[in-house]
């Protein structure tokens, strides 16, 4: 999961005067393969909203894990 973020966050940063930075605070755990790919597409589907409509100039995915939580 942390790759696959990495890369679509590296993928849009320098695009159009875009920036976009990913932080993991820790290690994240090796989740459920269903439950990766929901957290993949709900990070995805969030940065394209914030590149289609809104005049950010920049974005931060945050990823940490508090007890069993991953937010």
């Amino acid at each position: 999961l942390a790759r696959a973020l990495a890369y679509m966050t590296e993928s849009l940063d320098g695009i159009n005067n875009f920036s976009c930075k990913l932080v993991i605070n820790r290690d994240l755990p090796e989740f459920d393969e269903a439950v990766a790919l929901n957290i993949y597409r709900l990070v995805q589907e969030a940065l394209t909203n914030v590149v289609k409509h809104s005049e950010a100039s920049e974005a931060t995915v945050s990823c940490s894990i508090r007890g069993s939580f991953c937010i």
